[in-house]
């Protein structure tokens, strides 16, 4: 009789860290909504495409290009001239579309809340800086 109680107890602390472990496991949007899956800079071609084009150039300017989590998805932005106050910053999605611009002498801003609710910035390519 006590070693089915036991067994019972056992059963049901077991049932009860099963269930708290499958409910720990969620993933976050930022985690579902990734369009890569380690280097941005080598998997996504249209990426690749925009850091050729600026090698390209042969010009000696500042460029970098930032990761973002932006309402739950994944956004870069493109700032080809650093410290340059002509030149526009340009945000694009995973799929490469162009989805927003900053800055600029105009000071063009097609992408108002980004800065302020954008999240895990993070640098991904750069013309002058190493990237960690």
């Amino acid at each position: 009789m006590k070693s089915n109680r036991s067994y019972l107890i056992f059963l049901q602390v077991g049932l009860l860290y099963i269930a708290v472990i499958i409910t720990a496991c969620k993933t976050t949007n930022a985690q579902t909504n990734m369009c890569y899956k380690q280097d941005p800079v080598k998997e996504l071609q249209w990426l690749q495409d925009i850091i050729q084009r600026q090698e390209s150039l042969n010009i000696d300017r500042k460029a970098d290009i930032y990761e973002y989590t932006y309402q739950g998805e994944t956004y870069f932005m493109a700032d080809m001239c650093v410290d340059c106050p002509d030149f526009i910053t340009v945000g694009y999605n995973c799929k490469g579309e162009q989805v927003c611009e900053s800055g600029g002498i105009m000071g063009k801003n097609n992408c108002p809340h980004f800065e302020e609710e954008a999240i895990s910035k993070r640098l991904i390519w750069s013309s002058y800086q190493d990237v960690k």
